[in-house]
C-alpha cells in the first residue's frame, strides 16, 4: 500500500474550502435578511470580503462572539452597528462612503474601525468614552470634527 504524501495537504485544502463556503453562505444569508441586493464578494489576504453598494444596518442577532459576522470591504452608503453588544470593531468596513455608527456597544478600543469615512463617524455610549483624537488616530473622516461636551457622544461630521 502506497502512502499518499499529499493527503495532509488535500485535507487542509478541503477544510479551508469548507470554511470559505460557510463564510460565503453566511454573507448570502445576511444580504437576503437585510434586503441588500447589490454586493460583491472577493478574496483578499486569505479572507472573503464583501463590498456593498448602499447602506448596511447590522443587528444584534448578526453579531458573532462580539464581532461583526464577516469582513466588509467598502460600503458606499452608511454602516450602522449601533447597540449590537460589540466588543471589537473587527470586520468593520475598510471604507464607508457616508456615515459610520458604532454607538451603544461595549467597545474599549477603536482598533478595526474603518480607515476612511466619507461624512460622519459616531461612537457614543460605549464601555470607553472616545474622543475626536481617538477617532482621528484610526480613521480619516471626510469633514470636520465635532465633539458634544454635554453628552458622552463623540461625533465627527460635516
Amino acid at each position: 500500500m502506497e502512502d499518499n504524501i499529499f493527503q495532509p495537504l488535500e485535507e487542509y485544502y478541503n477544510r479551508l474550502k469548507s470554511q470559505d463556503n460557510e463564510v460565503e453562505n453566511a454573507i448570502k444569508s445576511f444580504m437576503v435578511k437585510h434586503n441588500i441586493t447589490t454586493y460583491k464578494m472577493y478574496m483578499k489576504g486569505g479572507k472573503r470580503y464583501v463590498d456593498v453598494i448602499g447602506n448596511v444596518a447590522v443587528e444584534r442577532t448578526d453579531v458573532v462572539n462580539g464581532t461583526l459576522p464577516f469582513p466588509f470591504g467598502k460600503v458606499s452608503g452608511s454602516f450602522s452597528c449601533n447597540d449590537c453588544h460589540l466588543t471589537s470593531l473587527e470586520n468593520s468596513p475598510i471604507e464607508v462612503g457616508d456615515c459610520f455608527y458604532c454607538s451603544g456597544n461595549k467597545l474599549e478600543s477603536l482598533e478595526g474601525a474603518p480607515k476612511k469615512v466619507g461624512v460622519k463617524f459616531e461612537c457614543a455610549a460605549n464601555s470607553k468614552e472616545f474622543t475626536s483624537k481617538d477617532i482621528a488616530k484610526v480613521s480619516k473622516v471626510g469633514h470636520k470634527v465635532k465633539v458634544f461636551p454635554l453628552s458622552p457622544s463623540v461625533t465627527m461630521w460635516n
